[in-house]
């Protein structure tokens, strides 16, 4: 069974690249390689946090009876918006 390599490095080897601070950048290089998308990850998440809260609050209000019904539709266009929104697109490209 081969060693599985992380941007060209085994696990071993990274794990003592960690403990040592100056082969910080090393260890940074190499984990970059073996996930480029860990750090755009990050950035989605945030979009994709803001995206789920805004969605909720409109349905909320779409959903509210105490509220007037074009309210109800200014809500309902605003959950449109929010599933076209081109950093939710990015994320949920099926929308």
């Amino acid at each position: 069974m081969t060693e599985r390599a992380f941007g060209g490095r085994t696990l071993a080897e990274l794990k003592e690249l960690r403990r040592n601070p100056a082969d910080g950048a090393v260890f940074y290089t190499a984990l970059l390689a073996a996930a480029p998308d860990l750090f755009q990850l990050a950035d989605d998440y945030e979009t994709l946090e803001a995206f789920v809260q805004d969605l909720a609050e409109n349905f909320e209000k779409a959903a509210d009876p105490s509220i007037a019904e074009d309210q109800r539709a200014v809500a309902m266009d605003d959950i449109k918006d929010t599933l076209g929104d081109p950093k939710t697109r990015k994320i949920f490209p099926a929308l």
